[in-house]
């Protein structure tokens, strides 16, 4: 876990800004740090934005809100897709701009490419929003995709499961074996094992027009016999009657059209389609990654610049850190920023003016980045 704070620097007017956040932050990590243990911390860069109106501000602040929700649920999703994938792949083989997502969060850079810092911060943020809006109906339409697939498997992988009586017959009879014309049809009757030679003995008898000696045994499973039977058309339904009064049953046989696979054949050809569909969705969800940690990052580095104005007033002077608290030193952490770098007096915005979960109640800003 990540938080990203920012907190007041006091300087004179003939001290330089940077020199007073360097001040504020050897003093930050005296204390947090070499003192007391409590976390690793690092200097976060926010190159100096366009700061526009107090009332573009305010609104922006509350825009800001919804936007960096959707950021995160979308980030969410796929990690979750990743994970669903891949259980076996571990965190740290994420990467963000080709490094770790540690080392992106640790080393942040702005990227003044894809979001020039003077432009206006109302268009910095609508662009990482349809960048984000982007990656999520792409995930949507892919893991759409992928679903299909892996219904279409399953549905194809049940075809051969079951006893004979259930399973799909489709292919199970070679040319050779299956007689169909305008009179003679081939039928299949499912046999109980114990049961074969009684099948043998009357099935000829069962009605008028059954091909003598006609019966062979295609396959066996646990349970049944799968015997072969060719007889007249016309006395199909006769013979049907009949062999159901005995205790057998009769399945017709559609044989499979020409030029449809038989069924392993297309039980592997559709694993190797699948099994690529996986590693395709699995590449790109890593790539999207990298994508929505790095906007998602740009856009909560404008909320912490926007905050700290409000919060801390102008020009803009604040120290910025991204800070992970060790495990069980969040406490003593959240009061050592509140007591000696928190400021309770606020400029243009106060906790009560934010709605109860969108950001958290300290004397400092202070955001928490859903990464481990």
């Amino acid at each position: 876990m990540y938080w990203l704070i920012s907190l007041p620097v006091e300087h004179s007017s003939h001290e330089e800004e940077e020199t007073a956040r360097g001040r504020t932050w050897r003093e930050f990590k005296r204390q947090a740090e070499e003192q007391q243990d409590l976390c690793m911390s690092y200097r976060f860069a926010i190159p100096d934005l366009r700061v526009g109106t107090l009332d573009s501000l305010l609104t922006l602040s509350d825009d800001l809100v919804k936007s960096c929700a959707v950021a995160e649920q979308t980030l969410a999703k796929v990690s979750r897709q990743i994970t669903e994938i891949n259980p076996d792949q571990s965190p740290d083989a994420l990467l963000v701009d080709g490094v770790p997502v540690d080392r992106y969060l640790t080393a942040f850079q702005w990227d003044e490419a894809k979001h020039p810092s003077r432009r206006p911060l109302k268009e910095t943020i609508e662009n990482i929003s349809a960048g984000v809006a982007i990656l999520d109906e792409d995930l949507k339409v892919r893991v759409n995709e992928f679903n299909v697939m892996k219904s279409n498997r399953s549905a194809l992988s049940r075809k051969d499961k079951g006893s004979l009586a259930v399973r799909d017959l489709r292919g199970v009879l070679s040319a050779d074996k299956y007689v169909e014309s305008e009179n003679l049809v081939t039928l299949l009757a499912v046999v109980q094992r114990h049961s074969k030679r009684d099948w043998l003995a009357m099935y000829e008898s069962l009605a008028q027009y059954v091909v003598p000696r006609s019966s062979e045994m295609v396959m066996e499973d646990a349970e049944y016999s799968l015997m072969t039977v060719v007889l007249f058309k016309r006395t199909m339904d006769a013979f049907k009657a009949a062999a159901s009064e005995k205790g057998f049953m009769i399945r017709e046989y559609s044989h499979m059209p020409e030029g449809e696979a038989p069924l392993e054949e297309q039980k592997s050809r559709l694993e190797e389609e699948f099994n690529t569909k996986k590693a395709e969705l699995l590449d790109w969800c890593n790539t999207a990654y990298s994508e929505a940690l790095g906007l998602m990052v740009h856009m909560v580095a404008v909320r912490l610049f926007v905050e700290s104005i409000l919060r801390y007033g102008l020009p803009p002077c604040f120290m910025a850190a991204a800070v992970k608290p060790h495990g069980k030193q969040v406490r003593k952490l959240r009061m050592l920023l509140a007591d000696n770098f928190g400021r309770s007096q606020v400029h243009w915005k106060d906790n009560e003016d934010t709605p109860p979960g969108t950001e958290e109640a300290y004397p400092y800003v202070s955001f928490t980045l859903p990464v481990e």
